[in-house]
């Protein structure tokens, strides 16, 4: 019983809807011929037009407002990081103004057959701070192809201490050296080139402050066809190198 009452309730609620929507449509149909009526309708069509132009354009601006925040902060970031990346090329610019660099100049006496040819080897600091020396070392040698590690003889004339080289100041290292021979002049003649005769020197150093260490290597090699009677020296085109540019 109770369930066909709810039956008859649900059939009359349905028939009141179509009959509100019947109602609804019969008064739009009679309003069609009023300018009102269309005046309301384009107002409602535009009414609607302009809610998804607002909505666009919030949506647009929202999205503007991301990426100018995002733009900020990658700017700020990007900044930060030069900041960072300028003060470190600063520092590192300044420890190399600071640091000691020691270079190494060469000379030759007496290099011509009869005598007793003797090389000096001098090692300059022309930087800023002392270098305390750790070894000091020059030999002579012939070699086909010049080593990436030529050998040294860890001779009595070769330093190994902890001298201190000042700024401006010379270490001197000072050795013999045989004139060659005729047979060996006419080796180093040869060309191509067989054998070439090679004076080299080698410092090992630290800062005395950041006690970073450091090396200059240098080398002079003969050529005996060039520069008169007994030949000339020049720098090669190898070993002649510190263990970092200057900037």
């Amino acid at each position: 019983m109770d369930t066909a009452k709810t039956k008859c309730q649900e059939d009359h609620a349905h028939k009141n809807a179509t009959s509100h929507e019947k109602t609804l449509l019969q008064s739009l149909w009679a309003k069609r011929r009023k300018p009102k009526f269309w005046i309301e309708l384009l107002a409602l069509f535009g009414l609607g037009l302009y809610t998804c132009e607002t909505h666009r354009t919030n949506n647009l601006t929202q999205c503007a407002l991301k990426i100018s925040q995002q733009q900020f902060a990658d700017s700020q970031s990007l900044s930060k990081q030069q900041f960072l990346d300028a003060q470190k090329a600063a520092t590192r610019q300044f420890d190399l103004d600071q640091r000691p660099w020691i270079g190494i100049v060469f000379a030759i006496q007496d290099f011509e057959k009869g005598k007793r040819p003797k090389f000096v080897v001098q090692f300059e600091n022309t930087g800023r701070r002392p270098a305390k020396v750790s070894i000091a070392e020059a030999a002579s040698k012939t070699y086909k192809v010049f080593p990436k590690h030529p050998v040294y003889q860890r001779e009595r004339g070769n330093i190994i201490s902890t001298d201190i080289i000042v700024p401006n100041a010379k270490l001197t290292h000072t050795d013999t050296i045989d004139f060659p021979s005729d047979t060996e002049l006419a080796e180093l003649r040869q060309f191509p080139r067989q054998k070439t005769l090679y004076i080299y020197a080698n410092i090992e150093y630290e800062d005395v402050v950041t006690h970073v260490s450091h090396w200059t290597h240098g080398c002079w090699q003969y050529y005996p066809e060039y520069g008169g009677p007994f030949g000339s020296w020049v720098n090669c085109a190898l070993y002649n190198e510190v263990d970092e540019e200057k900037q």
